[in-house]
């Protein structure tokens, strides 16, 4: 009781101190627009006493005066003035000193640049404004390109795009001109940019600077970001033109072909593929850099449209153009290239690159001749390069995964030689070092007819004759059931296939054998917790921690693991510690998101979702979570979801636009189960199905219908697809209502 006393009057202390701390606020304020009318007044120690005391408030003053730079009557305007520059230090707060002695430094002509930097550090998304009164000082504008780089090197792009939209209007203008002035200039901060640009809803300047991007690196986050702006505008068919203008009117070949594959890019991203035909249709290409023609090669990919392929192979220059040209004719005859003609093509290609080019591209055809040219890319010179590095990596990998273990262990230790400098081997070698340790140990289960059923499967796989590469991968179990590869290739297929009940049966397969190294370990642990049994995944997780020992962090699978169980603030606490480091990557914010919705954390979850929707802005089931989280959090995100909905091109093809339209209402029940059935066709209409029922369940759940709700998440766990996320969750969600499922 007195426990329960104690906490009300705590509360009742935080809710009376908020209320006077914002009384006080009010008062202020007050108080400050009342002294700006006194600066007008008639006496001048009147007007005197107004400016003292206004500069005693600091940065309130500075925020409130600067609404009177345009007044009317002269006295305000004046002294307005001079606050001003008497506050000028105030920009940032919090940052008052540093600001300050940012300014000494530029009155004194020195550049600035660890002020800059270190202003930025500080405070990084509120350094706009002060951007922005440096640039109307014509003694300080030099200094400009460092601070923008500080900026941009430092701000979290939504975060700041949040305080730049609180400027006024020339304000915005005025910034806007001063990233344009330094764009050229500041070559390695254009993605943060065109994140800038985007997340202040600046549609042309986010694509404009999304082209530099992809014009500088390729990045594919550069066609995503310029496909959603395109999307979003109020004017798509705008950006259209101007795209295939550019294409039209631009003379460099090179360039062309970037703003081939650019605006192709976008179209097909939005599923438009009339317009990729159009764009294809508008410049030459022909006897392009094969860098460039890789790029709008991936494009024509995504489309399917082989005549359109076919027309572009035929105008490429370049070995690795000829090798699909020969591959496309002979597949579409039922033929094979043969290797005298592979061998013909190699014939004056020379150097490390080329060969690795090449050898991209062919091993998505054929896994002899991609053998052939990482051995090749081993002969030539320099020896220990990064291709070197590359090379034995990849041939450890082929060796292993057709059961030639002892070769792969020779590979992997020939890699780590390559790699180690002066005899101190990295983190990395030394787990290299380890798994060709224990792969040498396991040539007992060598056996050359599995090794040959292993080949026949994968080429059959590249073939895209999945039937028939099962068949052998089961012919090589038959032989040596202990070998786990070739459970591995067929678990491949069945996911990317959606068979998911054979996937489950195969898994069980598979874990009945013992993991054979320490790799496999960690490997098991996340298959068994696929399967349901976290007890297991456990076990084999502190298995494989005892074989690395602190090498490598643990944080990440023990978060995975730990939500799959539903033990969730184990799981918040994991993925918290791996969200401290330094590289991070957005599928890990996502998941991350996930659990603190279910923690019903509905913020944290929020922001976590937004950043990952940032980086990647067509994950349309991050969209659908972010959709639940805000519901489910009392706010109204239907407007905003109808909005991305169209900007990603609503695409009725696509299962996931599904959900998003059953989210915000546009479609029914009946037609969402309908649906499930027809777009799976075969055998993917399982999975889509047991989305289906979980999503109809958890919308159920929002609106209150409890009874509905918990009949759909059993319909979800009856599926029994347990490595989807939606199966634990209905069971965390029953368990949540106090219902056994």
């Amino acid at each position: 009781m007195i426990d329960r006393l104690r906490i009300i009057a705590l509360s009742l202390a935080v809710v009376t101190s908020m209320a006077i701390s914002a009384q006080d606020d009010a008062l202020k304020h007050a108080k400050i627009e009342q002294l700006i009318k006194q600066l007008g007044a008639e006496k001048s120690k009147d007007r005197k006493a107004a400016r003292e005391e206004l500069i005693t408030y600091g940065a309130l003053t500075r925020s409130a005066i600067k609404a009177y730079e345009d007044s009317d009557d002269p006295e305000i305007r004046s002294a307005v003035k001079e606050l001003l520059a008497q506050l000028r230090h105030m920009i940032i707060p919090g940052a008052e000193n540093e600001v300050k002695d940012l300014f000494v430094e530029l009155d004194n002509n020195e550049s600035g640049d660890k002020a800059w930097e270190h202003i930025a550090k500080l405070k990084p998304d509120y350094m706009a404004e002060l951007l922005l009164e440096v640039s109307r000082n014509e003694k300080w504008v030099d200094s400009l390109k460092s601070g923008v780089y500080a900026y941009l090197a430092n701000c979290d792009p939504r975060r700041s795009a949040a305080v730049v939209t609180k400027l006024g209007k020339s304000e915005r203008t005025l910034l806007n001109q001063i990233l344009d002035r330094t764009n050229s200039s500041l070559y390695s901060m254009r993605p943060k940019q065109m994140l800038l640009f985007y997340c202040l809803g600046d549609n042309s300047r986010a694509v404009g600077r999304a082209f530099d991007v992809w014009d500088m690196s390729l990045d594919p986050q550069a066609v995503d970001i310029a496909a959603m702006a395109i999307g979003r505008s109020s004017d798509p068919k705008k950006f259209w033109s101007i795209g295939g203008r550019k294409i039209f009117f631009e003379n460099s070949l090179k360039k062309r072909c970037k703003l081939m594959s650019f605006y192709c890019g976008i179209a097909q991203t939005l599923g438009k593929p009339h317009l990729v035909r159009g764009f294809m249709s508008l410049g030459g290409v022909d006897g392009a850099d094969a860098d460039d023609a890789r790029s709008i090669l991936a494009v024509l990919e995504k489309t399917g449209d082989d005549d359109l392929i076919t027309s572009f192979l035929n105008g490429c220059r370049g070995a690795e153009f000829k090798y699909q040209t020969m591959y496309r004719f002979y597949r579409q005859n039922n033929q094979r290239m043969s290797d005298d003609e592979f061998y013909a093509l190699l014939d004056g290609l020379q150097g490390e690159d080329a060969i690795y080019k090449l050898f991209v591209t062919v091993s998505s055809y054929n896994l002899n001749h991609g053998k052939v040219l990482l051995e090749r890319i081993l002969a030539a010179d320099p020896v220990g390069s990064t291709y070197d590095n590359y090379a034995y990596s990849m041939l450890a990998t082929y060796a292993e995964e057709v059961g030639l273990l002892t070769q792969a262990s020779d590979y992997w230790m020939q890699r780590v030689k390559s790699g180690g400098q002066d005899g101190e081997l990295r983190v990395a070698d030394k787990m290299n070092t380890r798994h060709a340790e224990e792969l040498k140990a396991l040539a007992e289960l060598e056996n050359p007819e599995f090794s040959k059923r292993m080949l026949n499967g994968r080429q059959l796989e590249l073939d895209g004759n999945t039937s028939e590469a099962i068949a052998q991968y089961r012919k090589a179990i038959e032989l040596e059931p202990r070998q786990t590869c070739s459970y591995r290739r067929i678990m491949r297929i069945y996911r990317s296939e959606g068979r998911f009940r054979e996937l489950n049966d195969m898994t069980r397969a598979l874990l009945m054998q013992t993991p054979l190294t320490s790799r496999e370990k960690l490997e098991w642990s996340y298959l068994y917790s696929d399967a349901g049994d976290f007890d297991a995944a456990q076990k084999m997780l502190e298995q494989y921690s005892r074989a690395v020992g602190s090498q490598y962090s643990l944080n990440y699978p023990t978060a995975i693991l730990a939500e799959r169980r539903c033990d969730l603030t184990r799981a918040e606490d994991a993925f918290e510690k791996q969200l401290k480091r330094k590289t991070i990557s957005s599928t890990l914010r996502r998941q991350a998101g996930l659990v603190k919705f279910k923690l019903r954390k509905f913020d944290e979850a929020e922001e976590l979702l937004l950043d990952h929707l940032l980086l990647k802005p067509f994950d349309t089931y991050a969209r659908l979570l972010l959709f639940y989280c805000r519901t489910m959090a009392g706010q109204d995100d239907s407007a905003a979801l109808k909005a991305y909905i169209r900007a990603t091109g609503n695409q009725r093809d696509d299962w996931s636009n599904w959900l998003l339209l059953y989210a915000v209402g546009d479609v029914d029940d009946e037609t969402l189960m309908k649906t499930a059935g027809m777009l799976g066709a075969d055998v993917n209409h399982y999975g889509q199905t047991c989305e289906a029922y979980f999503y109809s369940g958890l919308k159920a759940l929002i609106h209150g219908d409890q009874a509905r709700a918990v009949a759909r998440f059993r319909e979800t766990i009856k599926m029994n697809i347990t490595l989807f996320i939606e199966h634990n969750w209905a069971q965390y969600e029953l368990k949540r209502l106090g219902i056994e499922d």
